[in-house]
């Protein structure tokens, strides 16, 4: 899982990074435009091989392999988002139930009552903010 959580993090980087340069190209003096792109095309293929090395060590191991299948019959749930997920959701949270994975990604419905008055239910929010977006927002 150290790896996985390793190459998890090196992607979200680099799509920080691309989001950063891809910015600063609507904004730059058109002397280094040419490098700009040049520097995002980079992190595109970089981008590609780290995914590949995800795709590679979830495929290796029979039991991520098995759950990454599971995660993926899940409508709107795609590759992207997968390997967070299996890093999210992992064994050691030993959730018995959907309920307590919602919760656990901050999904859950609050509901605001008092009385006879019943407010708006919206989602809590007090989970884990990288499964909650993905959950909402894939990568």
């Amino acid at each position: 899982m150290i790896e996985l959580q390793t190459l998890l993090r090196r992607i979200e980087h680099l799509l920080e990074m691309r989001q950063m340069e891809q910015n600063r190209l609507d904004t730059v003096n058109p002397v280094i435009t040419e490098s700009i792109k040049t520097l995002l095309t980079q992190m595109d293929e970089q981008l590609e091989v780290i995914r590949e090395q995800i795709r590679q060590l979830i495929d290796q191991d029979p039991d991520l392999k098995h759950r990454a299948e599971l995660l993926e019959t899940i409508p709107g749930v795609g590759s992207a988002s997968v390997a967070h997920l299996l890093l999210a959701l992992s064994e050691h949270h030993c959730f018995t139930h959907a309920k307590q994975a919602a919760a656990y990604a901050g999904l859950e419905p609050r509901i605001t009552q008092s009385g006879n008055w019943t407010g708006k239910t919206r989602l809590s929010k007090t989970g884990d903010a990288l499964c909650a977006r993905l959950c909402i927002c894939p990568l």
